[in-house]
């Protein structure tokens, strides 16, 4: 019976998958919970080049009818659908899927207005996915499919293309794990958190493999790593007078090193390597992919005496060695994307990058902006027309804080658009490194990939876009919750001035008195927005609950509730911080801070640290558990090294658990150091050894 039932099962999927665009109608019946629901639809090939893509009602007007040219374009119209007629919520701040789905009216069009919508830098991998299962990663491919994004960065399996490439000991010490790996895979240190066990190793080359393909399949091209130079700081293997470059520390940790790409090792390791990503990702088409990565000198490095004629030979021999191995021997187009980011790529490289396989990734800040954006990274001038992307960088290290640029995102139709640049520009990213707050900028942001788009926050259209939008996300039409909403895209959500992601909360920072921020980049000047307009929408929200309950039973709301929630408390915070240093009222409200965010964040899933750590047990149990937690606390395992390197509590986030057992304690020794009850010295030495109790979980015991 089972043997049966199983092959039933098979004969169904593969029928499904022999349909035109069978992988994007199984996106239906997933967030549905429901597989019947892809009875629903129906989905053909629509014939012309590029992206488009109908949806309306079938020939009987009994189902929805979804005609596209190509995978990604079916995909961007499901998701419109979902978004514009369903009015459902996809996002990663949870989902709200209405039961109905009702056949259109009439049939509308589907284009994305810009050809790249690109996911993820390196940093979003690790600070928001580093130990993610198929179970997550099934979900997020769905998510970006539904938003239109068509291309994303891909570095699970990267473990063991290096360990291919350079053997297993070299590799052994020079692999990080997940939670640092972004910064390994960009130059920046080795072996943090490692070295990694062999069943981890190939659980993770498994894990990118099925990603490649599973990309594939929805239209959303992978962007994969190719062979930079870079090399373990040290490394043996290299014939004698072998010319490398040593790359100093990065945050006081040691860098790879970089090999001449002039030198025969050059070669032979990009052929290992490029035969390694073969063997791992199994790509099709002859060995062709479109898009490949790579940074060389990020945030820093030694260029020693190369010149800038050094590496625009270098630029071009990184660029044929892609085209040969991995574009199918040069007939097919690699396209090098690299990440514009505190002076990278520098000039040289950048003389040599061939514009025809070149895109380069502007990572902006800056949320304040408005109007066009000038492809101002590193200096470029008027006659460089290397194509690029505007991408935005909302969020640093996960950071758990309200924050936008309802405004920025309000203008993206004019990015692009100054005459020196426009030739050259090709769409937008999404890379901040945290994705799992503000549900709404996200929305706005992807809003800018339809062909529509005119900025509706801040034009006549802006009540009806907040109406529909409190709608998808909360399930009903609601005035209070419209209010709440409206109040903070004119405040909080729209930032005012230039800064590095939101207002950080103090309740995570390491005491102290006049805390301006938590990590070393932080805001330092307190809020750009009046904290009453907070209060506010949590005025409205709360009455929106009391008239109605089931908002209760809203996973969306919930979540934004205790967004906003913990935002007030970190207001509060800042707000006692300089008075909580002596006993008293003050102090009193300040650590009662604690348990207000304690009592209302356990109550949702989301914001707990256990659903986090449990995020990790599927890809790396224990020692998963222990790199997130190092990786949101203290960021390296020696406290010494935390002190003094910058990214000490750079990856804060307010969650229940962490604030209790972790943040509280540091301010009540600390207040106890105010208050002569112990020394500097002690001080120093309890803060040590809960570093250490948060590493080995011992502090969280009652919460794992």
């Amino acid at each position: 019976m089972k043997t049966a039932l199983l092959f039933a099962a098979i004969c169904a999927s593969l029928e499904l998958l022999a349909e035109p665009f069978g992988a994007v109608k199984e996106i239906v019946g997933r967030v549905a919970g429901d597989p019947s629901v892809m009875d629903r639809f129906v989905f053909e090939k629509m014939d012309g080049e590029g992206e488009k893509a109908t949806v309306g009602p079938d020939s009987e007007g009994r189902r929805i009818l979804i005609r596209a040219t190509c995978e990604s374009a079916a995909s961007f119209a499901l998701g419109r659908y979902m978004r514009d007629v369903q009015k459902s919520h996809v996002s990663w701040c949870g989902n709200r899927i209405p039961e109905e789905w009702p056949v259109p009216e009439k049939t509308f069009s589907v284009a994305p207005a810009v050809p790249v919508r690109f996911a993820y830098n390196y940093c979003t991998l690790s600070y928001t996915m580093a130990f993610w299962s198929k179970k997550e990663w099934r979900d997020e491919l769905d998510r970006l499919a539904l938003h239109g994004f068509n291309a994303a960065l891909l570095v699970a399996g990267l473990p063991e293309v290096w360990r291919e490439t350079i053997g297993k000991e070299a590799a052994e010490g020079f692999i990080s794990d997940e939670a640092a790996s972004a910064w390994w895979h960009m130059g920046n240190l080795q072996g943090l958190g490692g070295p990694l066990p062999d069943e981890r190793i190939k659980a993770d080359a498994e894990l990118g493999r099925w990603l490649y393909a599973e990309m594939k399949k929805l239209g959303i091209e992978p962007c994969i790593q190719s062979f930079t130079g870079l090399i373990p700081d040290g490394y043996e293997g290299l014939p004698d007078g072998t010319a490398v470059f040593e790359q100093g520390k990065w945050q006081g940790y040691a860098r790879p090193d970089i090999l001449s790409p002039k030198s025969k090792a050059f070669d032979e390791l990009a052929e290992k390597w490029y035969r390694a990503l073969a063997k791992v990702y199994r790509p099709d088409l002859n060995g062709y992919t479109r898009y490949m990565a790579g940074d060389l000198f990020h945030e820093g490095g030694r260029k020693g005496d190369l010149t800038d004629a050094d590496l625009a030979d270098a630029a071009r021999k990184i660029q044929a060695t892609q085209a040969e191995h991995f574009g199918n021997g040069g007939s097919n187009t690699v396209t090098w994307v690299l990440q514009s980011w505190q002076g990278s790529p520098c000039q040289g490289i950048r003389d040599g990058l061939d514009p025809n396989r070149s895109l380069i990734l502007f990572l902006d800040k800056d949320m304040s902006r408005t109007g066009p954006v000038a492809a101002d990274y590193v200096n470029r001038t008027t006659d460089e027309h290397i194509p690029w992307i505007w991408a935005e960088v909302m969020n640093f290290g996960g950071n758990t804080g309200l924050y936008g640029g309802a405004r920025r995102f309000g203008s993206l139709a004019k990015t692009g658009s100054d005459p020196a640049h426009a030739a050259s520009f090709r769409g937008y990213g999404m890379l901040s490194e945290g994705l799992e707050t503000n549900a709404i900028m996200y929305d706005l942001f992807t809003d800018g990939f339809s062909s529509s788009h005119e900025g509706p926050v801040f034009s006549e259209n802006r009540e009806a876009w907040i109406g529909d939008f409190v709608l998808r996300r909360y399930g009903m039409r609601n005035a209070r919750l419209q209010t709440a909403v409206r109040t903070l895209l004119a405040t909080v959500w729209d930032c005012s001035r230039y800064q590095e992601g939101c207002v950080e909360n103090i309740m995570c920072a390491v005491p102290g008195r006049d805390v301006k921020s938590v990590s070393k980049w932080g805001p330092k000047t307190g809020t750009p927005y009046r904290t009453e307009s907070v209060r506010f929408a949590m005025h409205c929200y709360e009455s929106a609950l009391e008239g109605n309950p089931s908002l209760a039973d809203e996973e969306t709301f919930m979540f934004d509730r205790c967004e906003l929630q913990l935002q007030i408390l970190a207001d509060s915070a800042r707000q006692l911080n300089d008075d909580a240093v002596k006993p008293g009222a003050a102090r009193d409200e300040f650590m009662f801070l604690f348990d207000k965010a304690e009592s209302f964040l356990s109550g949702c899933e989301r914001w707990t640290l256990d659903w986090h750590l449990a995020r990790t047990v599927a890809t790396a149990g224990e020692a998963g558990r222990r790199g997130y937690r190092r990786m949101v606390t203290t960021w390296t395992g020696d406290f010494a090294t935390g002190r003094s390197s910058g990214l000490r509590d750079y990856a804060h986030r307010a969650y229940s658990g962490l604030l209790d057992k972790y943040y509280r304690k540091r301010w009540e020794w600390y207040f106890e150091l105010c208050d002569g009850k112990i020394s500097e010295g002690e001080y120093e030495s309890r803060l040590k050894r809960l570093d250490d109790a948060v590493l080995d979980g011992s502090a969280f015991e009652k919460h794992e």
